[in-house]
């Protein structure tokens, strides 16, 4: 057994004296023991990694490309949709719901290029700078997104009592959770500023934290509720009447569905809380 292994001399019986010209040393050990970088050079290249970090992450947050681009994909599928269909009806909708972003993402590509500008000038206090614009940044995206999450949330509630409406539920959800991932990541980047200029190390429940969660988790609880709904019925529409009464299929369906409601919450859970 080696000798790194012991934990106590205690029971250690030496069968031969030991040769201390048997005792090697590992190479990169030693290699790096004679070339290991000071503490300083050590605290200086973690506070350029911090400040790359918090620069990436910070410009990340005011990246709306993507989430433009599904907006507008969304937009264009009530063209593709088929003639009369119960989507279709509602294009005007989402015409308003782009109308409604475009102007925030022209603004988020200004304030990147502010924050980008900033970040290289390497100014005195540059750092506060940073967190002051993002702060009044935030004041300004925040609540239009939140409006515009709120909205499909409450769009999703109007369309309850259609038909044929699944797909599309799907559809807005999906959305909605792309509109709330970038609140989230909001609110991530002035916990991640705060900690830099505090010196304080992250954690994930600080990153994971939202006093907002148990709100939204509420309504899309709802949402997913009318959601199962709408499944509910294109199933039970789609069943042949001679072979059951619509009675007994509304029965077993429901039934279905009661144990599988515990199950999709969960998913929920992890997908809207857990994520990051």
């Amino acid at each position: 057994m080696a000798l790194s292994r012991l934990k106590s001399l205690e029971g250690l019986v030496l069968t031969a004296p030991i040769q201390f010209n048997a005792i090697s040393q590992d190479k990169t050990l030693v290699d790096y023991a004679e070339n290991k970088p000071k503490n300083e050079e050590v605290k200086r290249l973690i506070d350029q990694e911090t400040i790359l970090f918090l620069k990436g992450y910070t410009l990340k947050a005011y990246d709306f490309v993507w989430l433009y681009t599904c907006l507008r994909n969304h937009e264009a599928s009530y063209n593709m949709a088929e003639n009369k269909s119960n989507k279709q009806k509602h294009q005007a909708w989402a015409k308003e719901l782009i109308e409604k972003f475009e102007p925030l993402k022209l603004n988020a590509d200004k304030f990147s290029n502010q924050l980008m500008q900033i970040f290289e000038s390497r100014a005195e206090d540059y750092l506060q700078t940073v967190s002051g614009r993002h702060v009044a940044a935030k004041n300004y995206f925040y609540p239009v997104l939140k409006e515009l999450s709120k909205s499909i949330l409450v769009h999703i509630e109007l369309l309850k009592e259609e038909k044929q409406i699944k797909t599309y539920l799907e559809e807005l959800l999906e959305l909605e959770g792309l509109l709330y991932k970038h609140l989230q990541q909001l609110d991530k980047v002035s916990t991640v500023i705060d900690n830099v200029l505090n010196n304080v190390e992250f954690n994930k429940h600080q990153l994971k934290f939202n006093a907002n969660q148990n709100e939204r988790l509420e309504l899309v609880r709802q949402t997913i509720a009318i959601t199962e709904k709408a499944a509910f019925e294109e199933r039970l529409d789609a069943t042949p009447r001679r072979t059951k009464s619509k009675k007994r299929v509304f029965n077993r369906l429901r039934h279905q569905k009661s144990e599988s409601r515990k199950t999709r919450y969960q998913r929920v859970e992890l997908c809207f809380i857990q994520r990051g």
